[in-house]
């Protein structure tokens, strides 16, 4: 599931607690995801992961 709020971007679950948490990017333009709810962060570093998460952004508002 991937939500796409007004305001706040895209919006994923966390991978180990589930709890939604928003996409970050760094300096660099990478995202990341850091939970408030376990503390978890995750770093998406290379290219195949990217286009993942993009493709599900993509499915998620062409389904709006």
């Amino acid at each position: 599931m991937v939500q796409v709020e007004d305001g706040l971007g895209v919006i994923v679950p966390c991978w180990l607690c589930g709890s939604l948490v928003p996409v970050k990017f760094t300096k660099k333009d990478k995202p990341y995801l850091v939970c408030a709810s376990c503390g978890i962060q995750t770093f998406i570093r290379y290219g195949k992961a990217e286009e993942l998460l993009i493709a599900k952004v993509k499915r998620y508002q062409e389904g709006k």
